[in-house]
């Protein structure tokens, strides 16, 4: 049973043998007496305990144990080399021993670096001049184009020389106290001279390459202040015009936003989802301003305090949004349609039109503000001036099982479950006329006065007998789902025309192809 005592060398703790720490003492106490007169002895002492430290921890490590014993030290001395072995061989030469070699290991060499110190470290690893392997990247940079990222990941993967224990084991030498000494004189000799480990011509090359960067630095700190100083001005206009329109939308009265998306709205809904919206947009453009505003004039205009709690109000805008907009889609949770057929007067040819006029309501008159004194009999306006139109309305032409024309209407529409969809669907408007041989369609679907957009959609299928001929208008080609007047007009061009067809076996068939004449009649 041996008595252990517990040391710290530089910062890290050990437990050893009270007869090893005695002749660890000793062995340190004669390297700092030995070095006691050398310039800057406190550093290499301090390198040499360094290492010291490092071969503890490795044995320590690789032998799985706890307590530093006689054995390691006597090794760790061995290897480090004794005071006086270093004394004989400063007394028996003039001139230094070569240092004994070791495995070199890979290291960035930041004392001979020019970027990052990656050839250098390289060049030291392979025993090659450095400006062999510099002149090889340069080639690879600009002939092979993956120089850069080759020298980016070795500059990520190789670690840096930091410790004189490293850069000895960067160049293969013994980390022992005659190597120690040596690279320290190596190291204030080249201070002292001001002569750098590597020749003029990488030195200029050095010059330039921080010339170079210290360039590109001001080129990119300026470009960075012009996108900065374009942020902040367009940040700014995009601020003040995010709240103008939040001012606009929540003083409008609802007939102003009779229009998509805020028609699908409730009205119990609408402040608390435009101010969310409005918080979740703005806050990141705010950011970006402060941040734009930090790179072109250097100061901050809002601190931690503030940048958190502006976070807390947007993660706070987002949970709001996110349940006022799930309580929203709850609404179109069920989808519930009718159908209805309704005949059609026969006819050898029908002209198929789009009816671009309506007949006032009650609410037209009052929006227009018509009275039954000032005009009398059927008042109609142009189509153009309806807000209450959505959805373009969904037209197909089929053949009639039978010789009787029909048309059948499909109403549908979403609600929160199917009999609110199947009202919704009921309320409808939507208007068909015959006159004689002309069919009037109206384009959209017509939602009545506060009715809210739950996808109210109109499918219209209109069935003809064989062999009945049809002249659609150009117009209708927006609604129509089953053919495409484009490809058979006879004129591509802006003019609005129409296009003949008639029913067959097979479905409807062109009658003016681009062959044909656009004078051919019936």
């Amino acid at each position: 049973m041996n008595k252990t005592v517990i040391i710290n060398i530089n910062g890290i703790v050990f437990h050893i043998e009270e007869n090893a720490y005695d002749i660890l003492r000793q062995y340190m106490t004669d390297v700092k007496r030995h070095f006691a007169y050398t310039s800057d002895s406190e550093e290499i002492v301090s390198d040499i305990e360094n290492r010291i430290a490092e071969m503890f921890l490795e044995r320590l490590e690789q032998e799985k144990k706890q307590v530093v014993v006689l054995a390691d030290v006597e090794q760790i001395i061995a290897q480090m080399g004794s005071v006086n072995d270093f004394k004989e061989n400063t007394e028996d030469s003039d001139t230094q021993l070569p240092s004994a070699r070791t495995d070199k290991k890979l290291f960035r060499d930041m004392d001979d670096q020019i970027i990052g110190g990656v050839c250098a470290g390289i060049g030291h690893y392979f025993n090659t001049e450095p400006r062999w392997i510099r002149a090889i990247a340069i080639l690879i940079v600009f002939f092979g184009g993956s120089g850069l990222l080759i020298y980016a990941i070795l500059w990520i993967v190789i670690p840096k020389a930091e410790t004189r224990a490293d850069k000895m084991a960067m160049k293969g030498e013994l980390p022992n106290i005659q190597n120690f000494k040596r690279n320290f004189d190596k190291e204030i000799d080249g201070l002292r001279n001001n002569i750098p480990d590597f020749d003029p011509a990488v030195r200029r090359l050095k010059s330039f390459f921080s010339e170079l960067f210290t360039l590109m630095r001001k080129i990119l700190r300026a470009i960075g202040k012009f996108f900065g100083g374009l942020i902040i001005f367009i940040g700014s206009l995009t601020f003040i015009a995010f709240v103008i329109a939040l001012f606009a939308i929540l003083t409008s009265s609802g007939a102003d936003l009779n229009t998509l998306p805020f028609i699908a709205i409730n009205d119990e809904y609408q402040t608390a989802i435009f101010l969310s919206a409005f918080i979740i947009a703005i806050i990141p453009v705010s950011a970006l301003v402060l941040v734009a505003f930090r790179v072109v004039f250097n100061k901050k205009l809002i601190n931690r305090a503030g940048s958190f709690a502006l976070l807390v109000i947007w993660i706070c805008s987002i949970g709001m949004g996110a349940y006022y907009g799930t309580k929203l889609a709850s609404e179109f949770k069920e989808e519930a349609s009718f159908s209805e057929t309704v005949d059609i007067k026969p006819s050898s040819v029908y002209y198929l039109q789009v009816n671009d006029k309506k007949f006032l309501s009650k609410e037209d008159s009052l929006q227009f503000k018509i009275s039954a004194d000032v005009l009398s009999g059927k008042t109609t306006i142009n189509k153009s001036e309806q807000d209450d139109s959505y959805n373009l309305m969904s037209l197909f032409i089929e053949r009639s099982n039978v010789e009787k024309p029909t048309i059948v209407k499909t109403f549908t529409s979403q609600g929160a479950d199917f009999l609110t969809g199947l009202n919704l669907a009921r309320q409808i408007n939507y208007s068909f006329v015959q006159n004689d041989s002309l069919l009037y369609f109206d384009q959209r679907v017509n939602l009545r006065k506060g009715d809210l957009w739950r996808d109210q959609q109109i499918k219209l299928v209109l069935q003809v007998p064989l062999n009945t001929k049809l002249v659609i208008d150009d117009e209708l080609d927006r609604n129509i789902r089953n053919l495409d007047l484009w490809k058979v007009r006879s004129s591509r061009t802006s003019n609005k025309g129409s296009t003949k067809w008639i029913m067959t076996e097979d479905g409807l068939k062109s009658l003016n192809p681009l062959a044909l004449e656009e004078t051919d009649t019936f």
